[in-house]
């Protein structure tokens, strides 16, 4: 590690793009190629449809999402991109810069809401790479709670229900 806390050597990270608007797509795909935090292998969907199709062929780190395609305007896309993710982190990138919905994404389980025009190629890497370690930790927590959950109402020698677990 250097000093900054920055690894030395890049990870490789995936990132779907879920954005219809194909010159801006190869824009962030610009963006996060000059980045000197990872490589970023990113995947480009360019409808729900197609979002759908290329998450049942490879499961990315990472969703970088837009909030209009054509069958799907505003956080009825993003609930849409969200109830399909399972345990994959979801920015919300669009030229929507409402404040309000930003709080709403993030209320319905974005990691982060950026907006298009504010969104330099720096700070897009490291919101994705915080995304997925947040997101790495909160799978971790919820593994050890469901740990110690069981710990809790179990015998550790027999693996039985203790009295703990048999009050339940």
């Amino acid at each position: 590690m250097s000093e900054s806390g920055i690894p030395k050597t890049k990870n490789t990270v995936s990132v779907l793009l879920v954005e219809d608007d194909e010159s801006y797509a190869k824009l962030v795909e610009v963006k996060l190629a000059k980045s000197e935090l990872a490589f970023f292998q990113l995947q480009h969907a360019v409808s729900l449809k197609d979002f759908q199709s290329k998450l049942q062929q490879s499961k990315p780190d990472v969703i970088l999402s837009d909030l209009g395609v054509p069958e799907s305007t505003g956080l009825d896309t993003f609930r849409k991109v969200i109830s399909w993710a399972e345990n994959i982190p979801v920015v919300v990138l669009t030229g929507n810069e409402d404040a309000r919905a930003g709080v709403s994404a993030v209320g319905l389980g974005a990691q982060e809401y950026l907006s298009k025009t504010a969104a330099a190629a720096d700070f897009i890497a490291q919101c994705l790479l915080h995304t997925i370690e947040r997101n790495r930790l909160r799978v971790e927590l919820k593994q050890t709670n469901e740990k110690i959950s069981r710990l809790a109402v179990t015998d550790p020698l027999t693996g039985l229900l203790n009295r703990r677990g048999l009050d339940y």
